[in-house]
């Protein structure tokens, strides 16, 4: 049970006169139900990127597992040699840049700002910075391939 402390209960007095003229006390309290709301938020927008991560992991697989049945057990791969890694890369660098690049540069926009006790530069130039990562790092996956069977103009 809450105390009348608690900073999410706000308690309000009110008077009402019956018709027999006394004049009685009646509390009333109301709940600050925003932790809430923020807390069913929180977990709708996990779920959406746990169902993104999903689909991503499963895309990846089945590209690069693509096969063209032959007969009854036997199968060629679409992608096969320098084709099935360029494939690898090109849908794992996404995979990279989802669980380890934006997190940290999500924290990066978060912590330094408060470290350093100012603002972003400019809200405007990080918006650019996310839109670009987004659209420009899947085509840096064949870095990886580097002196490998992949042409160099690829890399």
């Amino acid at each position: 049970m809450a105390s009348l402390t608690d900073e999410s209960l706000t308690r309000t007095t009110s008077t009402r006169t019956p018709a027999s003229d006394a004049t009685t006390s009646v509390d009333q309290y109301s709940y600050d139900d925003s932790i809430v709301r923020s807390f069913l938020t929180a977990t709708v927008l996990w779920g959406l990127v746990a169902t993104l991560v999903g689909l991503t992991v499963a895309v990846l697989h089945v590209f690069n597992n693509l096969v063209v049945p032959i007969g009854l057990g036997k199968c060629y791969p679409i992608y096969a040699g320098v084709q099935d890694a360029f494939m690898q890369w090109w849908y794992g660098h996404n995979a990279v840049a989802f669980f380890l690049t934006t997190p940290f540069l999500g924290l990066m926009y978060y912590f330094l700002p408060k470290a350093a006790e100012r603002p972003v530069f400019s809200y405007k130039l990080s918006i650019i910075h996310f839109w670009s990562l987004v659209f420009i790092y899947t085509w840096a996956g064949p870095h990886h391939l580097h002196y490998s069977a992949l042409p160099a103009w690829a890399c």
